[in-house]
């Protein structure tokens, strides 16, 4: 097993970019028998592979595992599946990339980000998921779940060093937050907060001199 590897389930096509220090050697194993070699001189890496398009496999939505993995022990710093269409990635596994420190993804099921204390950004738009475990995760500095509709609890007690929150077209109802909380900026538009909840928030906010996107009704945009 390598020391940073990331398992990315999709079906039609896979996609994905990678950030990792320059000179890493990168190895992807696409899940349909075909494996990509390259070494990155930029740092940022961007892969795209079309699967066989078997009508029998294609109509079943076949997933296909996609391996990725550095090299030398070398780190995988940001890994970015974000999709334009919530049936393409189903699944993204990073518990094996205590390096990470950024995920972008849009996918079915919930990420196990258990195995990454480092993680200081994540962005989870348009994601179908209904529950989402962030206690593992104390260095999260900005979190965007806007338009993560089936999302309707979302704890963030043991996330103190959140400074930006995005839930703008969510489902969250409950939110639930740290009292050290360094949060300054979240964007609540057309969410399902509850009363106890906005309040808490709204506090907090102005505790620490932050700034609201206003939900609809409030009159101004910002604040």
């Amino acid at each position: 097993m390598a020391t940073n590897e990331i398992y990315l389930h999709s079906c039609w096509y896979g996609s994905f970019s990678v950030t990792v220090p320059m000179g890493c050697s990168l190895v992807v194993e696409w899940g349909d028998g075909g494996v990509e070699h390259r070494v990155s001189w930029r740092g940022l890496e961007t892969f795209i592979r079309n699967y066989p398009r078997d009508d029998s496999i294609y109509g079943d939505n076949a997933v296909y595992c996609t391996h990725v993995y550095a090299k030398d022990d070398a780190p995988i710093l940001e890994f970015d599946c974000w999709s334009s269409s919530t049936e393409a990635k189903k699944r993204v596994d990073t518990l094996h990339c205590p390096s990470l420190l950024a995920l972008r993804c849009t996918v079915l099921e919930p990420p196990d980000l258990s195995g990454n204390p480092l993680l200081k950004e994540l962005y989870c738009d348009n994601s179908r998921f209904e529950t989402l475990d962030l206690s593992h995760n104390p260095a999260l500095e900005v979190l965007s779940c806007f338009g993560c509709r089936n999302l309707t609890k979302l704890n963030l007690s043991r996330n103190a060093a959140l400074r930006e929150l995005n839930i703008a077209f969510s489902g969250v109802k409950k939110l639930g937050l740290s009292n050290r909380s360094a949060l300054q900026w979240v964007d609540y538009q057309y969410s399902h907060l509850d009363a106890k909840s906005e309040e808490y928030l709204l506090r907090i906010i102005g505790q620490n001199g932050g700034t609201v996107v206003k939900p609809y009704g409030w009159g101004d945009d910002d604040e």
